[in-house]
């Protein structure tokens, strides 16, 4: 599963940066050396590769805010927080820590899932959408998914907004934490059980 980018004829990878963001990356980082630029998205590619999906884009919108988007829910962004500010924009966005950009992305299957029920699609039309991501993602739309037919079978006039998504994943964890397989591995030490317990 890959979409390739194409800027001026030369460089050609997964979609990773959005088009501003490149061009603002090869204009005023690189001076126009797309080697120089190649070598950055190469680095960046490598850097993230399990850790957001394949398809996920990262962008920059016109006035410097960072925005992350995946073409399973076209048109729908959700804000990222890149921080660092002193240092060069390059520098910002390889050294952020992974978990920024998955916790982005989280959040932002959150949303497309939100807004696609609430367009009228049916939660198994919406689970069908996980079938366009990486092996590695897709268990995290998955159990999006189940969190939202939790939210709705406990409130079927629910929005699915944020708010809905963190108190029913809280729930969860709760649930989890409080079962006799995780309080027995906590007990005996067994951080790793427990660990497995949690994550499912």
């Amino acid at each position: 599963m890959y979409i390739n980018t194409d800027y001026n004829n030369s460089i050609s990878f997964n979609a990773r940066l959005g088009a501003n963001l490149k061009q603002k990356l090869l204009v005023n980082e690189f001076g126009g050396d797309t080697k120089r630029f190649e070598k950055f998205e190469r680095l960046f590619r490598d850097t993230f590769d399990k850790k957001i999906d394949t398809n996920t884009v990262v962008d920059i919108s016109e006035s410097g805010r960072f925005k992350i988007s995946n073409p399973i829910g076209p048109k729908i962004t959700y804000s990222l927080n890149i921080l660092n500010r002193k240092k060069p924009l390059p520098q910002r966005i390889l050294t952020e820590c992974d978990r920024v950009y998955a916790n982005a992305e989280y959040r932002l299957f959150q949303k497309i899932i939100s807004k696609g029920v609430r367009s009228g699609k049916s939660l198994e039309q919406m689970s069908k959408l996980s079938e366009k991501l990486d092996d590695e993602i897709r268990p995290y739309y998955t159990d999006l998914i189940g969190t939202a037919t939790r939210i709705l079978k406990e409130n079927p006039n629910s929005k699915l907004t944020e708010l809905e998504f963190m108190d029913m994943i809280n729930t969860q964890m709760r649930e989890i934490i409080e079962t006799p397989e995780f309080q027995q591995a906590m007990s005996n030490n067994n951080f790793s059980a427990a660990a497995k317990i949690l994550l499912g």
